[in-house]
Parts: C-alpha cells; sequence; structure tokens
C-alpha cells in the first residue's frame, strides 16, 4: 500500500502546473465530493456500504442528498484518477472496501474541499457555477481558467479588455470571454462600457474585424507550412481547410472582415469565420471592434478578491509549489476550524447542493414530459409506452420505457391525454382485451359544416 501511494505521488508531481491545478478544482466541485474526501480518513479502509452512514453520522446529519452509489462513483471517476484515493480491492468478509485516501489527500485534499466550502457558503452560490463540471472538456479545464482570470484582474488597478485578458494569460479568447461572462453573473467581476479603438474606416457600429497582430508570424506561417498545421492542431484537431489557410495568410491582409475574406477566396462565410478564428487562434490577428461601439472592459470585485485569497489564488501557489512545506502549511491553515462550524458548514453546502440537484431534476422531468407530448401530437394516433420512448429525441435525458410509462400515466391522470385498451382475438379464437395499455393526445372535435 505504500508503494502504492508513492506512485500516486510521483504522477501528480510529474504533472504541470495547469493539470496540478485541475485536478485539485476537480476534487472540490461539487458538495458531496467535497464532504467525502474531507471525511474519509488517511490509512482508514472504506467500504462502499457505509460511505453514506459515515458522513451523516460525523455532522450530526439526518438524511443525506445522494445515495453510496453516487459517492462511489467519484472515488472511482474522480479522486481516484487524480490521485487523492487509491481505489479499494475485497475484504476477506466480502465487503467491498471503495478507497483509501492518498497522502496527496491529506496533503492537498482536505484543505482544498474546505477552502471550496467555505466560498461557496460565503458566496451562497452551488459549487458547480464556480468551478463547473469535471466532464468539461477542451484544452484548458474550467478551475484553472477561472483562477488564471481572476489572478489577473486581482494584479491590476484598472479595468481590462478580454483581449488584454487573453494577452498576459494565453488562454483562448473565446474561452476567457465566457469565463468573465461567468464571473460577472456570480459578482466576481464587473464590466462596464469603454471607447474601442477605432482600426479602420467604415460603416457599421461594433463591427467585428480582425487586425493584424504579428506580422512576423505571418511571414513565419506563409514560409513554414508545417509549422502552421503543427500550430493549428493544437487548437483544433478537426480542421482541415488548409489550402484555404494558406491562401489567407497568402493576402497578407492588415484588417480581415468575414465577407470580404470569403469573397476574395471564393469561400462561404462561414468557413470564412472558421479561418479568421484559426489565425486569431495562432496570434497572427486578434479581433477588435470598430464604428462607435462600446466594447466591454471587466474588473474585479471585493467578492473577487476574496475568492482569489481563499480558493484560486493558494491553489495555484500549492500547485505551482507542490513540495514546498512552507507552502503546504501556508494551504493547510484553513483547516483549524472549530468543528462546530465545520457541522455547520457541510450542512448549509448539502442543502445548496440538494436545492440545484431538485431544480435540475424538475427541468430534465419537464423537458421529458413536453418531448412525450410532442411525441404522440406527431403521431396522431394510439401508442404504447415502447413506442413513445422509441421515437423520443436522441438528446432527450432518462427515456427508459419505465420513465415514460410513469410520465404518460401521469399526464393521462391530470387529463391531458387518453388511454385505452384494444380487444383482438387470441389463439383459442376467443375475443381478449390487450394487456398493453396505449395512449393519444385527445383529438380535437372538429364541427362538420352542413353543405346545402
Amino acid at each position: 500500500m505504500e508503494a502504492l501511494r508513492e506512485m500516486h505521488k510521483e504522477k501528480f508531481l510529474k504533472m504541470s502546473v495547469q493539470d496540478r491545478a485541475n485536478a485539485l478544482f476537480a476534487a472540490c466541485n461539487l458538495e458531496p465530493k467535497s464532504v467525502l474526501l474531507l471525511t474519509i480518513k488517511k490509512g482508514t479502509p472504506y467500504a462502499q456500504a457505509d460511505l453514506v452512514d459515515t458522513i451523516r453520522k460525523r455532522y450530526n446529519l439526518d438524511a443525506v442528498p445522494f445515495g453510496e452509489q453516487g459517492l462511489f462513483s467519484y472515488l472511482k471517476h474522480t479522486l481516484a484518477p487524480i490521485s487523492m484515493v487509491v481505489e479499494g480491492t475485497k475484504l476477506v468478509d466480502g465487503k467491498y472496501i471503495a478507497a483509501y485516501t492518498t497522502d496527496l489527500g491529506r496533503n492537498y485534499g482536505d484543505a482544498v474541499c474546505l477552502r471550496a466550502l467555505l466560498l461557496g457558503d460565503f458566496l451562497e452560490i452551488p459549487l458547480t457555477k464556480l468551478l463547473g463540471s469535471t466532464a468539461t472538456t477542451g484544452k484548458i479545464r474550467h478551475g484553472y481558467t477561472v483562477a488564471k482570470v481572476i489572478e489577473y484582474l486581482c494584479n491590476q488597478d484598472s479595468e481590462h479588455r478580454v483581449t488584454d485578458i487573453v494577452s498576459s494569460t494565453g488562454i483562448k479568447e473565446s474561452v476567457v470571454s465566457t469565463t468573465a461572462e461567468q464571473l460577472v453573473s456570480i459578482g466576481l467581476a464587473r464590466y462596464s462600457g469603454i471607447e474601442p479603438y477605432t482600426y479602420v474606416k467604415g460603416s457599421g457600429g461594433g463591427y467585428v474585424v480582425a487586425v493584424l497582430q504579428d506580422n512576423g508570424k505571418l511571414e513565419m506561417y506563409r514560409a513554414d507550412k508545417d509549422a502552421l498545421r503543427k500550430d493549428v492542431g493544437l487548437y483544433s484537431t478537426k480542421f482541415h481547410l488548409w489550402g484555404a489557410i494558406e491562401s489567407a495568410l497568402d493576402l497578407g491582409y492588415a484588417n480581415i472582415e468575414c465577407n470580404a475574406l470569403a469573397r476574395d477566396l471564393g469561400i462561404n462565410e462561414r468557413t470564412a469565420s472558421e479561418l479568421i478564428n484559426r489565425l486569431v487562434d495562432l496570434g497572427v490577428y486578434k479581433f477588435a471592434v470598430f464604428g462607435g461601439g462600446k466594447q466591454s472592459a471587466c474588473s474585479i470585485t471585493d467578492y473577487g478578491r476574496y475568492a482569489y485569497e481563499t480558493l484560486f489564488g493558494p491553489v495555484l501557489k500549492i500547485s505551482e509549489n507542490p513540495q514546498s512545506q512552507e507552502a503546504i502549511i501556508a494551504f493547510n491553515s484553513v483547516l483549524k476550524i472549530d468543528e462546530a462550524r465545520l457541522i455547520t458548514l457541510v450542512g448549509k453546502a448539502l442543502k445548496r447542493y440538494s436545492s440545484v440537484k431538485v431544480s435540475h431534476t424538475s427541468h430534465q422531468k419537464e423537458e421529458l414530459q413536453d418531448a412525450v407530448k410532442l411525441t404522440l401530437r406527431i403521431s396522431g394516433s394510439f401508442m404504447r409506452p415502447k413506442e413513445v420512448k422509441e421515437r423520443l429525441p436522441g438528446n432527450i435525458p432518462q427515456r427508459s420505457k419505465e420513465t415514460t410509462r410513469r410520465i404518460l400515466s401521469n399526464l393521462h391522470k391530470g387529463g391531458e391525454i387518453e388511454k385505452a385498451g384494444f380487444w383482438h382475438w387470441d389463439g383459442a379464437g376467443r375475443l381478449s382485451r390487450t394487456q398493453d395499455v396505449y395512449y393519444r393526445i385527445f383529438q380535437p372535435i372538429v364541427a362538420i359544416k352542413e353543405v346545402a
């Protein structure tokens, strides 16, 4: 077991700063996950069947908004892959041991989870609004992006445009824009309008163009097609418009407008837009606004500074110096928390999680219910639950036959649809009623006008 812990520690230390930060943020982006990691102790084996009761008793909870399977899923699919726990094994008595906590879980995991819970409590928002989902895909994961944007804003005395943040952090402009909007929506940053630079003459206030930013890169990519393909591949593995992007570079525009590029290359505007985005990704061009519109500038709020001091700043620092004892001690200083305060904190965190979960479940139920009614309306005839389920759109969650049957039953009880059984001749030549129940939307009664 000791050798296994060392292996996990080595794996964590070999990660990049960005990956280490994202691993820590992934450990605390949900309240149940944070509470789970805070609860299990180093070197103590925990049976899967005992996880829920362990948490409930530890924090004096009557009930918890999750089950043992959900907790085990966090252990197996999030905490074990990022080395916070060692996935367990079987005991002689047959109980499945969910996990042992690693040294990493103790040195970093406890503190990051508690810091996240404290910040969520202060802001009174669920942790997913701060850190997103661990299912987030892309070159830069959500937690690290938020941390770098907040860090940049905290270190500035004035307002800054998205393009300024992009230049400093190296994060893709569209990602920075989305992150800035999210920070504003939860009160960690604020927007204000500033007059933009006027890059070219023309009409159309607020029109976006791509402006030449680095002529050296332009000439380099013109001469070295291999470097062009390699660097574009860092941002888009599915890009295939190589001839078009080479032609765009050869045009050598000082300012690129989408419709002008489409016209000059004989392509549609959607393709031209993709080319421009790739050239901006490469740093050859940058987006700008001209024509008298206003461009938003972003600045940090007091809540944002608190968020940086409590969670995002400490995570970035420990990710940069993971073996520094001084850094580890500073990171773990938050663990000196009163027991009564911790119990209250956990209880409030799980209530916030539960309210968000109920809201999400309610939305999913409404979405499925609407899809069922639409399917019946399109059919116009009686359908069995199985047939309804098979015709539901593929993007609808929880599309099981039993769930569909329950939705149909509720719709019938509410008077929105009608139900019927049918008679048929059975094998013995007798008239029998089918066991299957059929449903359809109530058909409108059409008044027939008599023809004289």
